[in-house]
């Protein structure tokens, strides 16, 4: 197995060209079995990306194009060694870039002369799992050559962004939930040319800007923000949320979430009972709501772990499952 790190070229959320990082796994052997794209987990730090190569993206690798597989490692945008800030939970930027990426790699494999293979998986775990849903849906809807989705796996990941991640997260319980929620109206206000000031209160109106540069970890922006997520945020906002009224975040939200589709081609959506991050509603309801639509997919549950170790134990699964596909 040979590790690369590719730029390529992609857009930004504006529609704008944009630099990108990816990490390409190529294993050492005549016949590839399959590509294998995956799609990271929360970070906010633009040093931790897979074309790092951080422990995680080395483990994927082993994982994966140590068993024959191609992989594709996107480091999104505002990651890896190019600049810009990340669009965190940005469904149609974050499909993109994931999109290009496997262009990228498709070329590189041209040049080494390994044969792309047909068959097309995709992976995503916390974050990587609302992108790979978001990248499999773009995929469907505007078909892209030598790029048709075999079958999609998602390990704990938030997907219906309006009615369960952001009220979740915003009733508090794990120290992530300050950080997706900080992340997401700092991206949704600088995507939709929105003002941080109309939802969160001061001094975090400005301080998410400075905490979300890619140059903080998560120890940094978790002590930068209140232990009760609702502290955040606007009297008013709160006031008008409760009530069910609506607003620009609330329309960001349902905009970006990924759960009010149709795949055809066989989705699973792994989740933990004990998933303190990400609640098993996220899987459990997604899957009922597509299969209730006639498409092929489940929720798998891997035991009652918590968020990381979901995520992780889904892993020798999910290759099971990729290995009887791809055969």
């Amino acid at each position: 197995m040979t590790l690369y790190r590719i730029g390529y070229w992609t857009r930004d959320p504006a529609d704008q060209p944009a630099q990108a990082t990816a990490l390409v796994g190529v294993p050492a052997v005549e016949r590839v079995r399959g590509v294998v794209a995956y799609m990271h987990g929360t970070r906010t730090d633009r040093r931790l990306a897979p074309s790092v190569p951080t422990l995680e993206g080395k483990l994927v690798g082993a994982t994966f194009a140590g068993a024959q597989y191609l992989l594709v490692a996107p480091d999104y945008l505002g990651f890896g060694t190019r600049p810009g800030p990340h669009p965190f939970l940005h469904a149609n930027s974050t499909a993109e870039t994931v999109i290009d990426a496997l262009r990228a790699a498709h070329q590189l494999a041209d040049l080494l002369g390994v044969a792309w293979p047909e068959k097309l998986f995709l992976l995503g775990a916390s974050q990587g799992g609302h992108a790979a849903l978001a990248t499999h849906r773009a995929l469907e809807r505007e078909p892209v050559a030598d790029l048709v989705v075999r079958a999609t796996a998602a390990a704990a990941g938030p997907y219906d962004l309006a009615a369960i991640s952001f009220p979740v997260a915003l009733r508090g319980g794990a120290n992530s939930h300050r950080v997706y929620l900080g992340y997401l109206v700092d991206t949704y206000a600088r995507i939709y040319g929105r003002s941080r000031s109309s939802v969160l209160r001061s001094p975090y109106d400005e301080r998410v800007e400075v905490l979300f540069d890619g140059y903080h970890d998560d120890d940094a922006v978790n002590a930068g923000l209140p232990d009760r997520p609702r502290l955040m945020f606007r009297d008013d906002f709160l006031a008008a949320y409760d009530a069910g009224r609506g607003s620009w975040l609330r329309d960001a939200l349902a905009a970006n979430s990924v759960h009010d589709w149709v795949p055809r081609s066989p989705l699973r959506l792994y989740y933990g009972t004990n998933d303190q991050d990400v609640p098993p509603r996220e899987a459990i309801e997604t899957a009922r709501r597509m299969s209730a639509l006639g498409a092929p997919v489940e929720a798998v549950c891997v035991g009652a772990l918590e968020h990381e170790e979901s995520a992780l134990s889904a892993l020798g699964p999910i290759r099971t499952w990729f290995d009887a596909l791809s055969r």
